[in-house]
């Protein structure tokens, strides 16, 4: 019998013909998809939709009222971009799928050799199960792009730190990049800061390179300042972003302010309401009507809107107490029934005064204050009694998310009742959901078969998480003794990945810690929510960890087994 033999050049390109095939399948997905259009959803999904109509007419973010100033910006620019070039919704998110994998790939191939191995890595990255998930991914909202562009910014960061000392020209584009991404990124959310640990970070590190270890002899002072700089390029490019956003919104509302509700004198307010030790607070009521009554008697300009305050409450709490941050929709809508929103600086200037009288009455000791930590302004504090179950909790919700125990793509989406607004969003976006139709609808019988299919893939996902979780953890430890033994010697050969490694899951627990604490006052029914929905950028991390994480420990392996066998040579 002949022979064939197979050239490790074309197993590449058979590899790389794979890849495109997968990539088509990708976009066939997402483009086969049923999306969850809810305009009626005011306060998120339909307010986005909003701001994406008034950007695609070059009107900002429209007339100024209660809600003007409080979501990011970024998901609904990709809405108005789709809409006037016509470029599909679906696409698009295909494109993000494609370069989030392609990014991750390209980051690490400094360190992983193998152009096999980081094909497949590629192709698993592209059905990660939160991308193809009913809540993450098929709901038309801002969280579609978290999981994907979660890995852009933590790839691009990883990229510049491998190649720290490459050249000047291949430096300015990783970090152009990454300050473009970070931008976009920091832009999606409110509480996108979660991501600056691991950006900081890393950008010292690429600094102490430069002026105490590979830099310090190589570079004269002009070269290490150009590398400062260039490392620092994504931080400006942020700052720069930042103050573009305050600067439009000064000449168009009159407020040098990025977001009214978790920035300017609404948030101050919210934080001294916070910081009031009422009667009948617990986790699920975070703000009672003992510490709204406590503030009204100290502030004589909260009493102003004493009646709307009363009666928003009861709307939202539904007669009860109002649960979690949704008292800090209740009392914008007080303010705004009160008129107070005419205009940014009527709101901002009156929330001034209400957070002044707070603050005074505080000081004075009018106020009995809470005890512990106060992450943000906009959440009541955490006793230091409960941080451990916090903790314990962020780490059973780290388990299930590695697991994507609750992944699922849905063929039967909830019926929105105005058809009409339905399809003006399908054209809109080149997308299409359920309608309310008298006969079957054949779009939807696609759309079960898909998900069939889709939850094959997740269920294949989900089957192997378990063994490659257990993988993860030894060769993590592997990894870590390694770094520790080579420390002694005075070898840093696999200091970077076990950095990079560290850094990803660290970063991941602090996205979920915060989700587990923000979310804790969530009923049951609202529980389905905690992880594939807010904690969405958690999952595509966790993957790049879990893929680096292994292929470090295995590429660590090689070269000690390629030592031992050139040893006994």
């Amino acid at each position: 019998m002949t022979k064939i033999k197979i050239k490790k050049k074309d197993i590449s390109k058979i590899l790389f013909w794979i890849c495109v095939l997968f990539s088509i399948v990708r976009i066939c997905v997402n483009f086969k998809m049923a999306y969850l259009i809810r305009p009626d959803f005011g306060s998120d999904d339909g307010l986005l939709f909003n701001y994406a109509d008034s950007l695609a007419k070059f009107n900002w973010l429209g007339e100024y009222n209660c809600q003007t100033l409080v979501k990011g910006m970024s998901y609904s620019l990709l809405l108005a971009f789709c809409a006037k070039t016509s470029i599909p919704y679906s696409v698009v998110l295909s494109g993000l799928d494609i370069l989030a994998a392609l990014t991750f790939v390209l980051a690490i191939k400094e360190k992983i050799k193998s152009d096999y191995i980081l094909k497949i890595v590629y192709i698993l990255l592209l059905f990660n199960p939160i991308s193809l998930d009913y809540l993450a991914r098929q709901r038309m909202y801002r969280n579609s792009l978290i999981p994907d562009m979660t890995v852009i910014v933590f790839s691009c960061m990883i990229g510049v730190f491998f190649r720290r000392n490459k050249s000047f020209k291949e430096l300015l584009g990783w970090n152009l990049a990454t300050g473009a991404v970070l931008c976009y990124f920091y832009y999606l959310r409110e509480d996108s800061i979660w991501v600056m640990p691991f950006v900081l970070v890393v950008t010292i590190l690429n600094l102490i390179d430069t002026f105490l270890i590979n830099g310090k002899k190589e570079l004269d002072i002009k070269g290490k300042i150009k590398k400062t700089v260039l490392f620092l390029l994504p931080l400006i490019m942020l700052v720069c972003c930042t103050f573009t956003i305050k600067i439009i919104n000064k000449k168009y509302y009159g407020v040098f302010l990025v977001n009214d509700r978790t920035g300017g004198y609404f948030a101050d307010a919210m934080s001294d309401l916070y910081r009031i030790d009422g009667k009948n607070e617990n986790k699920s009521v975070w703000i009672s009507k003992d510490a709204i009554n406590t503030a009204l008697k100290n502030s004589s300009t909260l009493r102003t809107i004493k009646k709307e305050v009363n009666e928003s409450i009861k709307t939202w709490g539904g007669g009860k107490e109002v649960k979690g941050d949704l008292i800090t929709w209740s009392l914008r809508q007080a303010a705004e029934n009160k008129g107070l929103y005419k205009d940014a600086n009527t709101a901002n200037d009156f929330w001034k005064k209400v957070h002044i009288e707070l603050k005074a009455a505080r000081k004075d000791g009018k106020i009995k204050t809470k005890k512990g930590i106060f992450f943000t302004k906009q959440a009541t504090g955490v006793k230091y009694n409960e941080l451990p179950k916090y903790m314990m909790l962020s780490v059973e919700n780290m388990n299930k998310i590695s697991s994507y125990s609750e992944c699922k793509m849905q063929g039967e989406l909830p019926l929105y009742p105005n058809p009409a607004k339905i399809r003006y969003y399908e054209v809109r976006y080149g997308v299409y959901a359920p309608l309310e139709l008298n006969e079957e609808d054949t779009k939807m019988v696609q759309s079960k078969k898909l998900a069939i299919v889709s939850n094959r893939v997740i269920k294949m996902y989900k089957k192997t998480s378990k063994i490659i979780n257990l993988v993860v953890v030894l060769s993590y430890i592997m990894i870590t003794i390694c770094v520790l033994y080579q420390l002694i010697k005075k070898k840093y050969d696999n200091l970077e990945c076990w950095l990079m490694i560290t850094g990803i899951a660290l970063s991941a627990y602090c996205l979920i810690f915060g989700v587990s604490f923000f979310t804790s006052w969530f009923t049951k029914d609202m529980e389905v929510y905690i992880r594939p929905f807010y904690s969405s950028g958690a999952y595509g991390l966790i993957q790049i960890g879990k893929y680096l994480c292994i292929l470090s420990a295995v590429e660590l392996a090689a070269k000690a087994f390629k030592n031992l066998k050139n040893k006994k040579k």
